[in-house]
């Protein structure tokens, strides 16, 4: 269960690190943009020993996911099209479930005084579903890229096929 939940939960991370990054690059203006990157990676830098409290980085991550569930919702209140709509629901669900997960790690997880809390597994297994309905949510959104890949993968294979076929074949 453990395996399966880290196993979506890097699946997940592949699909949204990548637009993530994309969208706060070419947000910026670009007059901007080297000092605010700069900026970013500096934090970035002073936070990385935050992520050998564990019970540090969970706390962090709660509070990330609530902000990206809460934010996801609104984007789907003003979603101008229907794939807007379902891709921003999709996401918000996703970190809601995320969140509760977290969550059932009880009280210690949000008491600054405690020094451990354990998700239980019912916790992990609403996380695991959280990062699957993110990578669903992506493969949603990007449906056509997909699809063209498929497309071109699949020629690929058939032309390799063929072309093997041909040079073995004696006639």
């Amino acid at each position: 269960m453990i395996a399966a939940a880290i196993f979506a939960s890097g699946v997940a991370n592949g699909a949204c690190n990548p637009t993530i990054h994309t969208t706060f690059t070419l947000r910026m203006p670009p007059a901007i943009r080297a000092k605010a990157m700069t900026a970013s990676a500096t934090l970035w830098a002073f936070g990385m020993p935050l992520g050998l409290f564990g019970l540090w980085a969970a706390r962090f991550t709660l509070a990330g996911t609530l902000i990206l569930a809460g934010s996801s919702f609104l984007a789907a209140r003003h979603a101008r099209t229907r794939d807007e709509f379902v891709f921003a629901m999709a996401q918000g669900a996703g970190y809601g479930l995320t969140a509760a997960g977290l969550a059932t790690a009880g009280t210690e997880l949000v008491m600054l005084g405690a020094a451990t809390a354990e998700i239980p597994p019912l916790g992990m297994a609403l996380c695991a579903a959280g990062s699957a309905i993110l990578v669903v949510s992506y493969a949603y959104k990007y449906r056509s890229a997909i699809a063209g890949a498929v497309d071109r993968v699949r020629n690929a294979a058939g032309s390799t096929l063929h072309a093997a076929f041909d040079a073995v074949n004696p006639f």
